[in-house]
């Protein structure tokens, strides 16, 4: 097993992301940075590129708890009823209720990756596999769109408020 480690949160050009976003008016800004990292030893077999995160606490059972189970496994009867364990997410500013209700459906983050191999003849890309990399229970079980017979999503989910991108970056639990 060969592993190799590297935080990019203050590397390369990501310094100016990293001071970008300490700036809260900033927060909506799109910030690209790039690493340049290598590999001293060639990797047999197949190569996974995982990433982790400091500061994310998706285990704080109060976060944890602020879900609907019932509207993650798509049932419609949920979409305008949401469970109070949602609570302080369950309705927008307007009292609407919200579909996915709760921190966890409001809880987003887009790091995005890409691999280059720069060769002597010049970079190329190496290709990801970005599907079927979920758990089969998560995406056929836990996690499902309501039904939608003749319905489109949009028509589904017609009447359920949405909350704006958070303008700080995170969530506040009185």
């Amino acid at each position: 097993l060969v592993s190799s480690q590297l935080d990019y949160t203050e590397r390369g050009t990501c310094d100016a992301c990293f001071k970008m976003r300490s700036n809260v008016s900033l927060s909506a800004e799109t910030c690209r940075c790039t690493v340049e990292f290598s590999i001293e030893k060639a990797f047999k077999g197949d190569v996974f590129f995982y990433y982790g995160l400091k500061n994310f606490h998706q285990n704080l059972r109060r976060y944890m708890d602020s879900r609907d189970d019932g509207q993650m496994v798509g049932r419609k009867n949920k979409l305008k009823n949401p469970s109070f364990y949602c609570e302080p997410f369950a309705n927008d500013q307007n009292g609407v209720p919200v579909a996915p209700c709760g921190a966890v459906a409001n809880s987003m983050f887009n790091d995005s990756f890409t691999l280059t191999h720069h060769r002597s003849s010049g970079p190329v890309m190496v290709p990801l596999i970005r599907t079927g990399l979920t758990w089969y229970t998560d995406k056929n079980v836990k996690y499902r769109n309501p039904k939608a017979d003749n319905l489109t999503l949009a028509e589904v989910f017609e009447g359920n408020g949405s909350f704006p991108p958070s303008q700080d970056g995170g969530f506040v639990f009185v």
